[in-house]
């Protein structure tokens, strides 16, 4: 007996969180026309003002323009979890691959650095990583996609673990073709959905740990907007002004779970085994 689709994997609400990103990334790439202020122009007098019509979000404890702020945040998390996604994807891609496809010394060498990598809590090892490198734009990203790539290489080592082993591959490698035209022509176009699917559900993870990063100072510098560390200024004003913390922390709220919608979506588009019934 079919008991149906939960709500959350609705086409409905798969419908709503693209619809949300497509919303977000437009906000962030129209910044400086959808913001109604300078996100970093600081008015004394208007210190921690209740949502209104001149400020649709309220202000903060320096009188910057919240609204303003949250959608220059936008464009920061985005980013950073964009960038992080690729890089992330490129590093894990590249070892999974080399590692599944050739085997031998080179894997179990692969894998003992994949295993040291997964040993240690993600969050954590960016935090290293940051404090190492210092804190910034580049060094947020890269930490995060350093601190996230071992998982997408054991994802795809399986994967590539289990297609070199197809009839059409090994008819491929009987007829004498090389290893790159393998791995070009019939092993990585066959990973591709699952590295959509994981890619799709990465970003939403590394907008997160920008955040946080952002929350614990170690994220872009002041004044620069971003959603983690304007939900840490406002945790002195949760009582007085509450809308410093609320309004960013709904955006990184609302994108993250678009994301993680968009990739239950995708993987069940891909894969109609893993759809719930």
């Amino acid at each position: 007996m079919k008991t149906g689709r939960p709500f959350f994997r609705s086409r409905p609400a798969v419908a709503a969180s693209s619809a949300l990103i497509a919303l977000f990334l437009s906000a962030a790439v129209l910044a400086p026309l959808v913001a109604p202020r300078d996100p970093n122009a600081v008015d004394l007098e208007k210190i921690n003002l209740p949502p209104s019509r001149d400020h649709w979000f309220g202000t903060d404890d320096k009188g910057r323009d919240v609204f303003s702020r949250v959608v220059y945040g936008g464009r920061v998390s985005l980013s950073i979890g964009a960038a992080a996604t690729v890089l992330a994807l490129g590093i894990g891609t590249a070892v999974g691959f080399a590692g599944g496809y050739f085997g031998g010394r080179l894997d179990h060498l692969l894998q003992v650095v994949v295993d040291i990598t997964l040993a240690f809590p993600s969050l954590l090892l960016a935090i290293a990583i940051t404090v190492v490198l210092g804190p910034g734009f580049f060094t947020v990203f890269l930490a995060l996609a350093l601190a996230g790539w071992a998982s997408l290489a054991r994802l795809v080592r399986g994967e590539v673990i289990s297609l070199k082993q197809r009839e059409y591959v090994l008819a491929a490698r009987s007829s004498g073709g090389s290893s790159a035209v393998i791995i070009a022509r019939h092993l990585l176009p066959n990973c591709l959905p699952i590295l959509l699917v994981a890619a799709s559900l990465k970003v939403g993870g590394f907008i997160l740990g920008e955040a946080a990063l952002s929350f614990l100072d170690l994220g872009v510098r002041p004044p620069t907007a971003a959603w983690g560390f304007m939900i840490s200024a406002g945790r002195e004003y949760l009582r007085s002004a509450p809308w410093m913390t609320v309004f960013p922390g709904l955006a990184l709220a609302a994108v993250v779970l678009a994301f993680n919608l968009l990739g239950d979506a995708v993987r069940d588009r891909l894969d109609p085994k893993l759809e719930v019934r």
